[in-house]
């Protein structure tokens, strides 16, 4: 199975796997129609689902995580349901 920096991708087929550095906090996602998986820097991953979480926090997740900023401050104010 391919790994990337780490992550290997939860669902290869349905998920964009993308690795670059968008905060200090965290380095990675993962992202597929109704999850976004979080690696930080501290190496804590973090799934974050439609099912763990409101729908609409997930797709505000995705969308900051695009943008590349405010994701770490939406998680921490928010504080969305997430699994390990």
């Amino acid at each position: 199975m391919l790994s990337y920096g780490g992550i290997i991708p939860l669902f290869p087929a349905a998920c964009k796997l993308i690795l670059r550095h968008t905060t200090p906090q965290h380095n990675a996602y993962e992202e597929g129609p109704d999850i976004i998986r979080i690696r930080f820097t501290s190496g804590s991953v973090y799934l974050y689902t439609y099912e763990s979480a409101y729908e609409e926090d997930i797709e505000e997740i995705k969308e900051l995580g695009r943008k590349g900023e405010g994701l770490t401050r939406f998680i921490n104010e928010v504080q969305p349901g997430y699994t390990m």
